[in-house]
């Protein structure tokens, strides 16, 4: 992990190749560690097509997503993190939106942070007092994005479909 470590949130039975090309991308880029926390069914396949991978296996809802209950799981590991990728192939199961608002709200510090794919649904499914709040208090990490052609105060106003959202310019590595 001394080239860098990174932490991947993501996958659901539905969409189990996000968390895959996530990964797979992260070593491409030369990550040293990459580990992906995902449903505790998505484990082997993903084990089998990326075995230098480390896992977390997260209780699951009756969908194949992420449960609410996994904070306890992933609490204690996020700051061993360069990076953590939330969103690719988690899907919009509420289960799983219940368990991002309690992650990025109960979690004092968070590494370097990519919000990608279902992740940004997330954000942009919320009302907007709520969007408001979380995005002030993602905010205060430093996050860069670049949103295409509109600016950073109208993903407070509208839902916008998060392919008109890009994170960019967050670096993998120290």
């Amino acid at each position: 992990g001394s080239s860098g470590r990174v932490f991947i949130i993501g996958g659901s039975r539905n969409f189990i190749g996000a968390a895959y090309f996530a990964a797979a991308s992260a070593y491409k880029v030369g990550a040293g560690l990459v580990t992906i926390a995902t449903p505790r069914s998505l484990v082997y396949p993903l084990s089998v097509k990326i075995p230098e991978a480390t896992f977390i296996p997260l209780r699951e809802s009756n969908d194949g997503a992420i449960s609410s209950n996994n904070l306890d799981l992933i609490a204690p590991q996020v700051s061993r993190y360069d990076s953590l990728v939330i969103g690719c192939g988690i899907g919009q199961d509420p289960q799983t939106q219940i368990f991002l608002s309690k992650l990025l709200t109960n979690i004092n510090t968070l590494p370097k942070l990519i919000i990608d794919a279902d992740g940004l649904n997330w954000l942009s499914s919320m009302n907007i007092k709520k969007r408001i709040s979380t995005i002030k208090k993602l905010s205060k990490y430093k996050i860069m994005v670049k949103f295409v052609g509109r600016s950073p105060e109208s993903l407070l106003i509208n839902n916008l479909p998060y392919q008109l959202i890009i994170c960019v310019e967050i670096p993998l590595f120290p």
